[in-house]
C-alpha cells in the first residue's frame, strides 16, 4: 500500500509541474513568435521576388498581348512563345533566390506561362480554381499562403505569395514565389529546444534549494504548532522565525472571538427559529443533496410534516414535483447561485403559491404562501386601474373636502391640466362663475347617497365651456364610512353639437324620404329593387298592380320570374351588363308575366346604383294599350290599303255585273228561255252573293262616319238570341248568357249586330260537338266590355297575330273577311278587341268606352 505524500513532496510536486507547465508554454510562445518572425521575413523576401516577375512580365506586356491577340496561333503555340519571352528572365532570378520557387499564370489562357527552378515544359497547364493562388485573382491584391502540397518541391509544403498582374485595370495574370517551410520549422524547434534546457538547469537548482527550505521551516512550525496547542510560548521558533511572534497573539485574540462569535451564533440561531416559527408564510431548508434540514410550522400547516420528512430527499418524497416548476427554479437557483422569485400552482394542491428561493453554500432556503386570494384581489385592482387609466372619460376621485385625490389621463385630456397642476387642489377649479345651479355637487355631505348622472358645464384650464355628463358615487372604506367621491365626466360637447346638427338632418332626410316616398307610391310608374342575384327586394304599388302580386310575394322573388320566357336571355344579358360596369343603364321593351298568366306590355328602364350596396333600380312603363294601339294602326292601315283598293275594284266590277244581271233578267222572262229560268235565277243568285261579298270587302275599309243611336248592347245580343241559339243547335251545341247591366251607348245597332254574329259564329265553328258558347257583358269604370268565350282548341300562336287580315282564314269555305269585318265596326265605335286563346278555347273582349253624351255623338271612324 503507498504511503501519503509528505508536505515536502506535495510543495516540490507542485513546484515541478509549475516549472514544467511554464517551460513548456514559454518554448511553445519562443517557437510560434520565431515561426512569426522567419515567416514575416521570408513573405518579404517573397513578396520582392514576385515584384521582379511583375515587372518582367509588365515590361513585355505589348508582346505578350500581341502573341494572344494573334488568332493564326494555337492555344498551346501562344503559351510556347509567351514562355519563349519570359522564361529566360525568370531563369535569371531563380538563379538569384536558389530556394525560391516562381512562375506566371495568365489567366486568359488559362495555363502556367512560365516555371523556375527545374523547369518543365509539361508544367505549363492549367491549374483548378480552387487552388489558393487564385485570392490574388478575386482580391486584387498581394496574397500569402500556406500550402500542404506543391509542385516544384516533390509535393513538399511551401509557403506562397501571389501577386495580381493588372493591365489597363484589368487581371491578366499572377505571378508566384514559393520556399519550402521545413526550414523554418526546424529553427524554429531549435529555439524551443534552447529554452527548455535552460528550464531544466534551473529546476534541478531551485528542487535542492527548495527541499532543505521546506524541511527547516516544517519543523519550526511544528514547534509553533505545539505552543498554540499546549498554551506555552517557547523563544526557540519565535528566535529563527520572529514573524510568529504577531501571528501567535492574534490567533490568541482570534480563539477568544471565536468562543465569543459561537455564542452569539447560538443565541442568533435560538432567534432566527423562534421567528421563522413565528411567520405564516411557510418555510423550510434543503441541504446539497435536496434533503429536508429544517421545516417550520408555516410549512408544516400547509402540506409539509417535519418528523416524516427531515433528512430526506424532497424529489424522494415527492417524485410527481419533478420537472415542476418548483424542480426547475430550485435547480436553477443553486446552479447560477442566485435567488429565485416566482409563483406557480402547485401539483400538491390547487392553490397559487409565491416562492423565493435563497442558495447558500449548503443548501437552499426556500420560503412560500399562498397568493390566491391576495392575486385575485391584485388583478381586480389591475383591471380596475386599467380600466379608469384607459376609459375615454375622465374620472376623477376627490375627498370629502372636494381635494383632488386622482386623476386619469382622460382627465388630463379632456380639462387641460396634468397631475402635477391638480392634485391637492380642489374640484371647483372645474366649476364655471357663477354656475349656481353646481352647488349640490360640491356639497361632500350628499356623497353618501349619489347624484346619478346629469348633463351639466365645466371649464377647461384654457377657460372654454364644454358640455358634460356628471356621474357622482361615494368611495367608501371597508368600515363602511364614506372618505370621498367618484366622479365621472363625459365630454358630451361634440354629442350635444352633433344631435343637433343630426336632427336637422333627420328633418331634412325626412322631408326627403317623405317626398320621394309619396312619389315612390303614388307614382303610375312600377318601380323596384333588384340586387345582383337578380332578387326582387321592393316594388312599390304601381308595379304590383301591373304584375298582379303583393310586396309579399314579390320579396326575393327571382326578376325572371316575371319575364316572358322569350324575353328572358335578352333582359338577363342587359342585366348582367349593368351590374358588371359596361353599362349605366338600358331601355328595352318586353313582355311581363301577370300572376293570373296573362301578359302585358313594359317599356323597362334599369339603372345601376352602388349605394348603399349595390342593386339596381327598375322602372316599368305598361305601355300595353301603345302596344294594342300600334297592331290596331297597323291592321287599320292595311285595311284602309285594301279599302281604297277595294272602293276602286268594286266600281270597275260591280258595273259589268249590273248589266250581266239586268240582262239575265231580261232573258230569263223570254218566251225561248223559260226552259232555262232555273239556270237564270241560279246565275242571278251567284251574281248576287259576288256583289254581297264586295259589300263586305267595302265595309272593311270604310272610313266615313256612321249613323250612331243611343242602345243598349245587351237588347242587341237578346235579340240575335234565338238565331245564334238556332245555329248552335244545328251543330248540337249550347249558347249561355251572363249579360250584366250596362249603360246606354251611341251604336250602330246593324254593325253591332254584324259583330256579335262574326264573332259568335266563328266561336261555334271552333267547337266540337256538347261544346257551350258563353257571351258575358259587363261595366268597368266607363268602359262596357261584351266577352265571348268558346270551349275551342284554342288558336295557334303563328295565327294570332294575322286575325283580322283581310282574305286570311283558317276555314275551308271562309273568305277571310269576318274578323277583318269586327276590326273595322270597333273602329269606327272607338272600341278595342284583346284576344286570349288557349288548349280550353279562346275569349274574344270588346272594350266599348261610354260616352256621356250618346244622344247627341256620332261614331267615329
Amino acid at each position: 500500500m503507498n504511503e501519503p505524500k509528505t508536505f515536502t513532496d506535495k510543495v516540490l510536486h507542485k513546484i515541478t509541474t509549475f516549472i514544467v507547465i511554464t517551460i513548456f508554454l514559454w518554448s511553445i510562445v519562443v517557437a510560434f513568435q520565431s515561426w512569426n518572425s522567419l515567416r514575416a521575413g521570408k513573405e518579404k523576401e517573397l513578396l520582392s521576388v514576385s515584384t521582379l516577375i511583375l515587372n518582367q512580365v509588365t515590361s513585355n506586356v505589348n508582346d505578350l498581348t500581341k502573341i494572344k491577340e494573334n488568332e493564326d496561333l494555337t492555344h498551346n503555340q501562344k503559351i510556347l512563345a509567351m514562355n519563349n519571352i519570359l522564361q529566360g528572365p525568370i531563369g535569371n532570378i531563380s538563379i538569384q533566390y536558389q530556394n525560391a520557387g516562381m512562375g506566371y499564370y495568365d489567366i486568359e489562357l488559362n495555363s502556367v506561362i512560365t516555371f523556375a527552378p527545374n523547369f518543365d515544359p509539361l508544367l505549363l497547364k492549367e491549374v483548378p480554381r480552387s487552388y489558393p493562388y487564385f485570392k490574388s485573382y478575386e482580391s486584387g491584391k498581394p496574397e500569402f499562403v500556406i500550402n500542404d502540397t506543391s509542385v516544384g518541391w516533390s509535393g513538399k509544403s511551401i509557403l506562397c505569395v501571389t501577386l495580381p498582374v493588372v493591365y489597363q485595370g484589368k487581371i491578366i495574370g499572377l505571378t508566384w514565389t514559393n520556399l519550402k517551410i521545413d526550414d523554418l520549422y526546424v529553427r524554429s524547434i531549435f529555439e524551443a529546444a534552447k529554452i527548455v534546457v535552460c528550464g531544466l538547469i534551473i529546476w534541478f537548482m531551485v528542487l535542492i534549494y527548495i527541499r532543505n527550505s521546506v524541511g527547516q521551516t516544517l519543523n519550526l512550525l511544528n514547534d509553533f504548532s505545539q505552543q498554540i496547542i499546549q498554551e506555552r510560548q517557547d523563544e526557540a521558533p519565535f528566535s529563527k522565525i520572529p514573524e510568529l511572534t504577531p501571528v501567535l497573539v492574534k490567533l490568541q485574540q482570534y480563539t477568544n472571538s471565536l468562543k465569543e462569535l459561537n455564542n452569539q451564533y447560538n443565541h442568533s440561531i435560538s432567534l432566527l427559529n423562534t421567528i421563522i416559527e413565528g411567520i405564516t408564510d411557510g418555510f423550510y431548508a434543503l441541504d446539497n443533496q435536496w434533503r429536508f434540514t429544517y421545516i417550520n410550522k408555516g410549512a408544516q400547516q400547509a402540506t409539509f410534516k417535519q418528523e416524516e420528512l427531515i433528512r430526506k430527499n424532497i424529489w424522494e418524497v415527492y417524485p410527481q414535483a419533478v420537472d415542476s416548476d418548483v424542480y426547475v427554479k430550485l435547480h436553477e437557483a443553486k446552479s447560477k447561485n442566485i435567488p429565485m422569485h416566482w409563483e406557480t400552482n402547485t401539483i400538491l394542491t390547487d392553490k397559487r403559491y409565491s416562492f423565493s428561493a435563497y442558495p447558500y453554500p449548503n443548501g437552499i432556503t426556500v420560503f412560500f404562501r399562498d397568493i390566491k386570494e391576495e392575486k385575485h384581489n391584485k388583478e381586480k385592482l389591475n383591471q380596475l386601474a386599467a380600466i379608469v387609466e384607459s376609459s375615454n372619460d375622465a374620472i376623477i376621485s376627490m375627498a370629502l373636502d372636494g381635494v383632488i385625490m386622482t386623476w386619469n389621463s382622460a382627465a388630463e385630456t379632456m380639462f387641460g391640466y396634468n397631475n402635477e397642476e391638480v392634485i391637492g387642489k380642489n374640484i371647483s377649479i372645474l366649476v364655471p362663475e357663477g354656475l349656481k345651479c353646481e352647488e349640490k355637487s360640491l356639497d361632500v355631505t350628499n356623497y353618501e347617497k349619489g347624484f346619478g348622472s346629469f348633463e351639466t358645464l365645466r371649464k377647461t384650464k384654457q377657460g372654454r365651456i364644454i358640455n358634460v355628463l356628471l356621474s357622482v358615487a361615494p368611495l367608501i372604506d371597508e368600515k363602511g364610512t364614506t372618505y370621498g367621491a367618484s366622479t365621472i365626466f363625459h365630454d358630451i360637447t361634440n354629442h350635444i353639437n352633433l344631435e343637433k346638427k343630426l336632427k336637422e338632418e333627420i328633418m331634412q332626410r325626412k322631408q326627403s324620404e317623405a317626398h320621394l316616398k309619396a312619389i315612390f307610391d303614388n307614382t303610375k310608374l312600377g318601380i323596384g329593387t333588384i340586387n345582383m342575384e337578380g332578387k326582387i327586394l321592393k316594388c312599390n304599388r304601381a308595379f304590383e298592380e301591373m304584375i298582379g302580386y303583393t310586396q309579399e310575394e314579390l320579396c326575393n322573388m327571382d326578376w325572371m320570374t316575371v319575364t316572358h320566357p322569350e324575353d328572358i336571355q335578352k333582359d338577363r344579358d342587359l342585366t348582367l351588363e349593368v351590374f358588371n360596369g359596361k353599362r349605366e343603364h338600358y331601355e328595352l321593351e318586353r313582355r311581363y308575366l301577370k300572376k293570373d298568366g296573362r301578359f302585358f306590355w313594359g317599356n323597362l328602364t334599369i339603372v345601376r346604383s352602388v349605394e348603399p350596396h349595390e342593386f339596381a333600380i327598375a322602372f316599368v312603363q305598361d305601355i300595353t294599350e301603345k302596344k294594342l294601339y300600334e297592331e290596331q294602326m297597323a291592321k287599320f292601315d292595311r285595311l284602309n290599303l285594301i279599302g281604297e283598293m277595294a272602293a276602286g275594284i268594286s266600281h270597275e266590277v260591280r258595273n259589268p255585273m249590273t248589266v250581266v244581271r239586268g240582262f239575265l233578267q231580261m232573258l230569263q222572262i223570254k218566251e225561248g228561255c223559260l226552259d232555262y229560268s232555273d239556270y237564270f235565277k241560279l246565275m242571278i243568285d251567284e251574281l248576287d252573293r259576288a256583289n254581297s261579298i264586295i259589300t263586305e270587302f267595302l265595309s272593311i275599309g270604310r272610313n266615313t262616319l256612321v249613323d250612331c243611336k243611343n242602345g243598349n248592347i245587351n237588347k242587341i245580343i237578346e235579340s240575335l238570341k234565338p238565331l245564334i241559339e238556332a245555329d248552335a243547335y244545328t251543330q248540337d251545341k249550347y249558347l249561355d248568357l251572363e249579360l250584366s247591366e250596362v249603360p246606354n251607348q251611341s251604336l250602330n245597332h246593324n254593325e253591332i249586330r254584324q259583330l256579335i254574329l262574326n264573332l259568335c259564329r266563328n266561336g261555334l265553328d271552333s267547337m266540337t260537338a256538347g261544346g257551350t258558347l258563353k257571351i258575358k257583358t259587363q261595366h268597368q269604370e266607363n268602359k262596357t266590355i261584351l266577352t265571348i268565350e268558346d270551349e275551342g282548341e284554342g288558336i295557334k300562336p303563328d295565327v294570332l297575330d294575322k286575325l283580322g287580315t283581310p282574305f286570311f282564314t283558317t276555314k275551308k269555305n271562309g273568305t277571310g273577311l269576318g274578323l277583318g269585318i269586327c276590326y273595322s265596326i270597333a273602329a269606327r265605335h272607338n272600341a278595342t278587341i284583346n284576344i286570349e286563346t288557349g288548349p280550353k278555347g279562346t275569349t274574344f273582349s270588346v272594350e266599348f268606352k261610354v260616352d256621356e253624351f250618346a244622344n247627341m255623338v256620332k261614331c267615329d271612324k
